[in-house]
């Protein structure tokens, strides 16, 4: 049994919705928590997905990471099946972002164990759980049709991203949209008649918002007529199903106003962080600021060996000299002020690069996003400032 601070952390942290349909669940007395990998999994396929997700080695069918809240009929609709590989990473990245929230959320619990009315949860928790009986796992295959409804909600938390729920008769989408802090969104879809869950992550909708400049979204997903042209085979990345017109007319929708907010957002992101007209490097935290010479780089590495922490004397920063990247710390603030690698980096080594031998591309590593905060006093560096710098170094 989950203790109480966890149940209720985790429904906080996600602003007390449920994580697969986005409604609100108002009264705590309706909360349920939903492991994304099904509490019944063998260990040896925990294992598996220990690695197939680069989860934590001490990663337990507990941990906040496979935590998520619901209410009874999603919860008894997926039962203990285990999501599709798509769904299910979805979910897992999504949580993995909320863990920080949710531990915030259990200390702030803690603090208040001597309330009242947290006492009186607590105690009404622990007495339910003694006399409840195991949830059904019976699928449920039909639910009312979805209410018609668009709300864009915009967070200022540091460790959250914009959120636009958009549900029509035949479907609902729960997207999470790039913020300045987090830009890394994503969006999974359910529909009101069809046992399949789309999910789409950050490089997949980048991937929609890029074919979006020649053709329209209809365009792109549909890939011809099924089932005696009753249905409309309809293919997003790697999700594939057979939609019927309303369905189809339906995600179209859906998908087009998220790509075109998601694509606002993500703009304003690049514009934080001073980005705008470089080349993000697929799958990474990368951007390109440059291609210069070797000889060029090794400056960079002698000027960072110069004034390492260990030798420097520099007054406002010093580097962390490693003879490969180039990462800045603030002395003052003990913060990463920049982080630079060579390009292009394979498995975690610098074995080779892309550019001929005498040349080789910067690229400048995006802020955690608890350093984001500290762009705008110049405490942490953007990315026109650290390409600024690296002509000032070579000349």
């Amino acid at each position: 049994m989950l203790k109480t601070e966890i149940r209720y952390a985790v429904w906080k942290a996600y602003d007390q919705r449920c994580a697969y349909t986005g409604h609100r669940i108002d009264n705590f007395d309706n909360l349920q928590i939903d492991h994304i990998i099904p509490r019944k999994s063998i260990q040896a396929m925990i294992d598996q997905k220990i690695v197939k997700y680069d989860l934590d080695q001490n990663f337990q069918i507990n941990s906040l990471e496979n935590l998520l809240p619901t209410t009874k009929r999603p919860n008894q609709q997926k039962g203990s099946r285990p999501l599709s590989a798509n769904a299910e990473f979805f979910f897992i990245e999504l949580a993995r972002k909320k863990k920080f929230k949710v531990l915030d959320e259990i200390e702030k619990f803690k603090r208040l164990e001597k309330n009242e009315e947290l006492n009186a949860l607590k105690k009404y928790w622990q007495e339910k759980w003694k006399f409840d009986q195991p949830v059904s796992t019976e699928i449920i295959r039909k639910h009312d049709e979805f209410e018609v409804s668009r709300k864009l909600t915009l967070r200022n938390d540091l460790y959250d991203t914009h959120h636009l729920w958009n549900s029509q008769k035949t479907l609902a989408m729960n997207g999470h949209l790039p913020s300045k802090f987090d830009e890394i969104g994503n969006c999974v879809i359910e529909f009101k008649n069809i046992e399949t869950m789309i999910s789409l992550t950050h490089y997949q909708i980048m991937s929609l918002i890029k074919q979006k400049e020649s053709k329209g979204i209809s365009d792109i997903i549909k890939y011809g007529n099924s089932y005696n042209d009753t249905r409309i085979f309809t293919v997003i990345e790697s999700n594939a199903v057979h939609l019927k017109l309303q369905e189809f007319q339906d995600l179209v929708h859906v998908l087009d106003d998220f790509t075109t907010n998601y694509k606002k957002f993500y703009e304003e992101f690049e514009e934080f962080v001073d980005v705008l007209g470089l080349e993000r490097k697929e799958d990474s935290d990368y951007y390109k600021l440059l291609t210069t010479t070797r000889d060029n780089w090794n400056r960079l590495l002698n000027y960072s060996n110069r004034y390492d922490l260990n030798n420097g004397t520099g007054n406002e920063y010093s580097f962390n000299y490693n003879g490969s990247t180039v990462i800045c710390l603030d002395k003052k603030l003990n913060n990463i002020k920049f982080w630079l690698i060579p390009d292009t980096v394979e498995n975690q080594s610098f074995e080779s690069f892309k550019a001929p031998d005498n040349e080789l591309n910067v690229l400048w590593r995006i802020p955690d996003t608890q350093d984001r905060i500290r762009m705008k006093d110049g405490d942490v560096w953007t990315a026109k400032q650290c390409k600024d710098w690296i002509y000032k170094v070579c000349g």
